[in-house]
């Protein structure tokens, strides 16, 4: 994996291209390019293709940002409830991707580093979900999802492979 252009993005602070980087070396890592992310594909992914994408982003923010930030974010979140999507949720609002109970847009969340802690990657941790984060738009379409696994879950604990 060539992770060069990650590198240049967060070292010029460039962070909404980092993070689109970032969702395409996740998927490039699990060879998913194009697809949806399983249990199975997280489970298969490298974990220096993790531990290296995480110390970027955790290096070039002096701490604020990374996997292993959020990983500890979705941890304290989860004393609080054991519903997935309401886990979800507390997280969206902790990392700053929901405001007053509903979703941002991603062009409406914040690229700099005024953001919340655990802001970034966001779109490397929605490769994580991908369709199924769209589909929680919505607590309709949750009840119509027949949610199953906890992919997130699954994801950090992959990350706590990483000696941080």
């Amino acid at each position: 994996m060539n992770y060069s252009k990650l590198r240049d993005f967060l070292a010029n602070e460039q962070w909404k291209e980092a993070d689109n980087e970032t969702e395409m070396l996740i998927l490039e890592a699990a060879c998913r390019k194009g697809e949806l992310l399983n249990v199975e594909s997280i489970q298969k992914l490298p974990k220096t293709d993790i531990c290296t994408i995480d110390k970027l982003w955790v290096t070039s923010s002096k701490g604020k940002f990374g996997f292993s930030v959020q990983k500890q974010i979705w941890e304290d979140n989860q004393k609080n409830t054991d519903n997935e999507y309401k886990l979800y949720c507390l997280f969206g609002n902790r990392v700053g991707w929901r405001k007053h109970e509903k979703w941002l847009q991603y062009k409406d969340i914040t690229f700099n580093l005024s953001a919340p802690k655990g802001h970034f990657p966001q779109r490397g941790l929605e490769a994580v979900l991908l369709g199924k984060t769209i589909q929680w738009w919505s607590n309709e379409s949750l009840m119509s999802l027949g949610l199953g696994e906890n992919l997130f879950s699954e994801f950090f604990y992959r990350v706590s492979v990483c000696n941080l």
